[in-house]
């Protein structure tokens, strides 16, 4: 599961979904009004405590958060 802390200014939301774009969606369906207001995204794994990203919303919007461009991907091995 993925916690997305989107930061406003004096404010934050968070969504917790199983894939970044459903948190995104989540996101958009609550507070779609406020998205031009973003500036970052803090992006967590609940099975990961190392796992930590903050990135600038227009990134995390225009590469991240659309499940048709998933353009990153992570690999776990072993």
């Amino acid at each position: 599961m993925y916690i997305c802390t989107y930061k406003l200014p004096g404010r934050k939301k968070t969504f917790t979904a199983p894939t970044i774009p459903a948190a995104h969606k989540l996101f958009l369906k609550d507070y779609g009004e406020a998205a031009g207001e973003v500036k970052k995204v803090k992006i967590e794994k609940m099975d990961d405590p190392l796992f930590s990203i903050d990135i600038a919303y227009h990134i995390y919007r225009d590469l991240l958060a659309q499940p048709e461009r998933q353009i990153f991907t992570l690999w776990k091995f072993g």
